[in-house]
């Protein structure tokens, strides 16, 4: 470590600035490239954390700040000192924290990242950010959150103005850590019970227990309206990342077979999942045609692929990755899967359609017509065919759920 790395706060600034660009420009999620921070200190890694979080939903308040003093286009700025100075801004305008520490900071984070050069450049594009104050973003309700207006004007026609606006707030704000409680496991003392039973909250600084299962409420909820008992035979459609199949798991099915088309994504899950108490048959499969008999299961879930939109918490920068394009390919898809999947219920079996985000289009439209009706004893908004969860609704991510029986 350099003279330059060791001084405080530069190495904290480094990681935040190398981890926005890997979500701006090379696809990453911010939750998942958040997971492994290489800090030794956990106050560091936390602000790393909030410093990522916070620059991606200011982005367009932080970039226009920067552009209102910059000599030049914002895109002719090298990318890592923008990104450099994207973390600093957000620092002056959101955390309060003092310009000179911010400013001085950045400088000596351009210099250790191997851009000694452009240290002067940084200096004065900051300084003269530090005397301005975070630029009105000009526009209707969509702008003041950020988000784009085809989401806005959707969810208003759905919804309503102030109920949009509830969402919107609540999506802006950090999602505590929640948990799981798994057979025999024991809680933390400080764990307050979740808003859906057998989910757990744990208080910021809180140490995680190395054998729970890190899982919002919602999640939760989706497998706990599937009401699985020992002896069912359990099919878990689009299985990967796996949280929901090892929740499955703890019920002790009869059979449970998981399956997901991306082989990638599986055999990484396979790889997380290894627990001795959980057994998985594993199928590389598609759900849109899926290789099992009809009614050859007591249970099935379909998490389907989504937007995404209700993790706003989690992710923020779903909201400038997604499009109303893209929401309709999805919600033609998940139509497909679910009609696929009904068949494969037993008489007396019971399907779980459920998908991590808010519009209708891939909520109550892909259900319209096929006999969904609300889980019981969930919180949320309810309705003939689902329930929506929300920050706003549940204190949990955003997720609809439908339940199918046969």
């Amino acid at each position: 470590m350099t003279e330059i790395d060791s001084k405080p706060g530069v190495a904290a600034r480094l990681v935040a600035a190398s981890i926005l660009g890997r979500v701006l420009r090379a696809g990453a999620w911010s939750n998942v490239a958040l997971r492994d921070i290489d800090l030794d200190e956990s106050h560091d890694r936390a602000l790393v954390r909030i410093l990522v979080y916070e620059t991606i939903r200011k982005l367009e308040i932080v970039d226009a700040g920067i552009t209102a003093v910059l000599d030049r286009p914002i895109a002719a700025v090298e990318t890592t000192v923008l990104d450099t100075m994207r973390i600093a801004t957000t620092e002056m305008y959101f955390l309060r924290s003092p310009n000179h520490a911010a400013v001085d900071t950045a400088v000596e984070a351009v210099k250790a990242s191997g851009n000694p050069r452009a240290a002067g450049f940084v200096n004065g594009v900051l300084r003269a950010v530090g005397r301005s104050n975070p630029p009105e973003i000009l526009g209707g309700l969509g702008a003041a959150f950020g988000m784009p207006d085809w989401l806005t004007e959707t969810l208003v026609s759905a919804w309503g103005e102030g109920e949009t606006i509830e969402f919107f707030a609540e999506s802006a704000k950090a999602a505590p850590l929640a948990i799981r409680q798994r057979p025999g496991e024991v809680i933390p003392d400080a764990a307050v019970p979740g808003p859906v039973p057998g989910s757990w909250i744990l208080p910021t600084g809180t140490d995680l227990p190395a054998e729970c299962a890190v899982q919002d409420p919602a999640s939760v909820a989706v497998v706990s309206a599937l009401r699985v008992e020992p002896g069912h035979r359990v099919l878990d459609l689009a299985a990967a990342p796996g949280g929901k199949t090892l929740h499955l798991g703890d019920a002790r099915p009869g059979l449970l077979v998981a399956s997901d088309i991306h082989w990638r994504r599986l055999k990484s899950t396979i790889r997380r999942l290894v627990d001795p108490g959980v057994r998985v048959h594993w199928t590389n499969a598609d759900a849109l045609a899926p290789p099992f008999r009809p009614g050859s299961f007591d249970r099935v879930l379909l998490d389907a692929p989504c937007s995404g939109l209700g993790t706003l918490r989690r992710r923020p920068e779903i909201r400038i990755k997604v499009t109303q394009r893209e929401v309709a390919r999805l919600a033609s898809q998940q139509r497909r899967m679910l009609e696929a999947a009904i068949p494969l219920l037993a008489p007396g079996g019971r399907l779980v359609y459920s998908v991590c985000t808010v519009t209708p289009a891939e909520t109550l439209s892909v259900v319209e017509g096929l006999g969904a009706r609300a889980p019981d004893s969930l919180p949320g908004k309810r309705g003939e065919t689902g329930v929506l969860m929300g920050p706003h609704l549940s204190e949990t991510d955003g997720m609809f759920i439908a339940v199918f029986d046969r």
